[in-house]
């Protein structure tokens, strides 16, 4: 810890999903290495940050919440002390403790939030970032009167900025020079009902007198898995596309955290179908409203958003001009035999049982390509030494799509050497070329008439 009194050790067992926490307190007369916190499930989640006036201030999820703040004494490690409450409506992303005051941030909806609290969790100040942004890097030592952070969107660069934890006044610091002016951007909160009346968020962000009125080349995202938090990140491929007239969209379809561990939970195993059904509702209701059409509409994801964007192509290819899954599974039925494929049975299902085969063989990329289906413009992205998805479900994948007599359109497969999974070891002038590649192949087709 800060104070340098404990020394925290974590022990995690992937294979039986525990977790173990021990302690050392160099303040007693024997110091020794004792447990703190012993076989707690992954549904008791626990993460000690520091530690004030002689507790252990710890950040918890415990039974599924949003995030909370506790304080726990080693004495009686099982009775918590709550500083601050978990919230139902917002995600605890981040937590800095300094000697005074809590720095939180929260997101909800893909909206962030950072709320400075005292060690009562009475709240000091709350500043709302602008929709779209995300903060990150809270930088300074425990006693500091600043820190600094930067603020980023996915047509934003990064720009620094420094808090004062007295007068909570933020101020920039410095940003990262670009050649291109970032407020002629605009986003829109939007809504839409899925298949089976779910209501999902959804937002585009789009050039400033783009005619949202009429069918524009549009690029539809979204990941939706593991419960995983998609934050907003500075895209220069993507203003390159949004400065040609494109929009982009993404959807917070099922399967992901951003509305919570519910959320997540009706977008896994047995539920895994609500996240592909929640990805083509977007595409539906992108095309119903008039912001694009099917001959305009281009869909990309990667790992679990790249199955995605696999499920939604060979489900609904009349939907999609452009599809351009990344590092992606595409052979359900065997994504279980190879590398980490079995410790994920529980986000798509195991075809060890009859009800588990069936529900992965109905969503299935690969098993599901016809040969009477001329499926759309696909570029097919993968890493030669990924070894969380095996390349080698691109390559099956490409390769069916590219042996039927029927499929017109191209199907291109592009192979990062010396490269793993989601650009791993890539170096910055190899994953330029990709995006390029990328933006270039998207747009090509998109602007066809």
């Amino acid at each position: 810890t800060d104070s340098e009194r404990y020394f925290i050790l974590k022990e995690e067992d992937d294979s039986r999903g525990e977790t173990n926490i021990f302690y050392i307190d160099f303040e007693d007369e024997l110091p020794a290495l004792r447990p703190l916190l012993t076989r707690l499930s992954e549904k008791e989640s626990v993460d000690i940050m520091d530690e004030k006036e002689g507790g252990l201030v710890a950040v918890s999820y415990k039974n599924g919440n949003n995030g909370m703040l506790v304080k726990i004494d080693p004495i009686t490690p099982r009775a918590w002390q709550v500083i601050i409450p978990d919230y139902s409506a917002a995600l605890l992303l981040d937590v800095k403790l300094m000697n005074e005051v809590i720095i939180a941030v929260y997101q909800s909806n893909r909206k962030q939030q950072v709320i400075i609290y005292d060690y009562n969790g009475k709240v000091l100040q709350a500043i709302q970032l602008p929709f779209g942004f995300s903060c990150s890097g809270f930088n300074g030592n425990r006693e500091d009167k600043e820190i600094t952070f930067s603020l980023s969107s996915y047509t934003q660069p990064p720009m620094v900025y420094v808090l004062d934890l007295v007068t909570f006044k933020m101020k920039p610091l410095s940003a990262t020079v670009v050649n291109f002016d970032y407020s002629q951007f605009e986003t829109k909160e939007l809504e839409y009902f899925s298949f089976d009346s779910t209501l999902v968020p959804l937002f585009i962000i789009y050039k400033k007198g783009t005619d949202l009125g009429k069918p524009n080349p549009l690029l539809l995202t979204a990941y939706g898995g593991f419960g995983a938090i998609v934050k907003p990140g500075f895209d220069p491929g993507l203003v390159h596309f949004l400065m040609q007239g494109g929009v982009f969209a993404f959807a917070n379809i099922r399967g992901g955290g951003d509305k919570g561990a519910e959320w997540a939970k009706m977008g896994r195993g047995v539920h895994k179908n609500n996240s592909f059904g929640d990805f083509i509702s977007a595409a539906e209701f992108l095309i119903g409203q008039g912001y694009t059409n099917s001959d305009k509409l281009a869909i990309t994801g990667a790992s679990n958003g790249g199955l995605t964007v696999g499920v939604a192509m060979t489900r609904r290819p009349d939907l999609f001009r452009v599809a351009v899954p990344e590092v992606a599974p595409f052979d359900m039925i065997r994504f279980e035999n190879f590398t980490i494929g079995h410790y994920h049975a529980d986000e798509y299902g195991s075809v060890t049982d009859s009800a588990g085969f069936t529900n992965i063989e109905l969503y299935s990329p690969y098993q599901n390509i016809k040969e009477n289906v001329d499926y759309p413009a696909t570029l097919i992205l993968t890493s030669e030494n990924d070894d969380r998805v095996p390349p080698f479900h691109s390559y099956k994948f490409a390769a069916r799509l590219q042996n039927r007599r029927v499929q017109t359109h191209p199907v291109l497969l592009r192979v990062a050497g010396s490269a793993g999974h989601q650009g791993a070891d890539k170096s910055f002038k190899t994953r330029i070329k990709e995006q390029a590649d990328m933006y270039d192949f998207i747009l090509y087709h998109l602007m066809l008439e």
